[in-house]
C-alpha cells in the first residue's frame, strides 16, 4: 500500500509543487495520474520513490517512510521516468546488471517484451532513440515484477504501434498484487488501461475516484476539471 500523508514539496520558497497531497492507493488497481504538465505529477512519482525527500508530510509505502530508501523497499517498486539515463552499455548487458537487484525478476515477461518490441540486444543502449531506449524500459519495468509500477509518461517517444504494444503487454503482465501509476496528460494514450482516476490540479489532488464512479469518459472529465478551478471533491 501507498500511503501519502500531507506531502508538500518545493523545488524553492516561490514555487509550491504539491501541497498538501493525501492519498491511498491499494493493490489491484491501475491509477491514472493525470494532469497538464507542469502540475507536480513527476514530483509525486518521485517523492513516493524516494528520490526527492518532502518539506512536510510522509510518504509510506507499507507502512515504511520511503524517505530513508531501505533496499527492501527500493527492490519492491520500479520508476519509467519520462528522460531516462542508462549506463552506455548494450541492452542485455544493462538487462544482466539489474535484474539481479529485483527478487522477482521474471525472464520470460522479459524474452516477450523484448520480442514484442522487437529490441536489439547487441545494440549500446545510448546509440538507441528515445522511443527505442524507452522500450528497453518498459522492458525492464515490466519484468522487475516488483509490487509497485510507477510510470511517468510512458507513451512520450513511442509511435502508434508500439503504444499499442506497451497496452498489450501491460493488460497481460500486471498482477492484482499490483499497484500501478500511469502519469500523463495524453489521456486518449491509455484510457482503456485505467480503472482508478487520479486528476492533479494547481498542486492538489482535484479528483479522486474509481473509473466505474465517473459520470462521463475520461478525457471530458479531465477536460472539465483542469479547467473549472472552482471544482471542489
Amino acid at each position: 500500500m501507498i500511503e501519502c500523508n500531507e506531502l508538500t514539496f518545493s523545488y524553492s520558497q516561490k514555487q509550491k509543487v504539491l501541497d498538501n497531497i493525501n492519498l491511498i492507493l491499494q493493490p489491484g488497481h491501475i491509477y491514472g495520474l493525470l494532469g497538464k504538465n507542469g502540475e507536480g505529477k513527476s514530483t509525486l512519482l518521485k517523492l513516493i520513490c524516494g528520490l526527492l525527500i518532502p518539506d512536510r508530510g510522509a510518504c509510506r509505502l507499507w507502512n515504511q517512510d520511503v524517505k530513508y530508501r531501505p533496499v527492501e523497499l527500493l527492490q519492491k517498486l520500479f520508476l519509467v521516468q519520462e528522460k531516462p539515463e542508462f549506463p552506455d552499455v548494450r541492452v542485455n548487458e544493462y538487462f544482466t546488471m539489474y535484474a539481479p537487484f529485483y527478487p522477482s525478476f521474471n525472464n520470460e515477461i522479459l524474452k516477450t517484451c523484448m520480442e514484442y518490441f522487437e529490441i536489439d540486444h547487441t545494440k549500446r543502449i545510448k546509440k538507441l532513440s528515445h522511443g527505442q531506449q524507452k522500450k528497453v524500459l518498459i522492458t525492464m519495468a515490466l519484468a522487475a515484477n516488483t509490487p509497485i509500477l510507477l510510470f511517468d509518461e510512458p507513451t512520450n517517444g513511442l509511435d502508434i504501434p508500439s503504444k499499442k504494444i506497451f497496452r498489450q503487454l501491460l493488460a497481460s503482465f500486471v498482477r492484482e498484487e499490483q499497484i500501478v501509476i500511469l502519469s500523463t496528460h495524453q489521456v486518449r494514450d491509455l484510457d482503456s488501461l485505467i480503472d482508478s482516476v487520479i486528476i492533479m490540479d494547481k498542486g492538489k489532488i482535484a479528483y479522486n475516484d474509481s473509473l466505474d464512479n465517473c459520470s462521463t469518459s475520461l478525457e471530458s472529465l479531465f477536460e472539465e476539471i483542469i479547467v473549472t478551478p472552482q471544482l471542489k471533491v
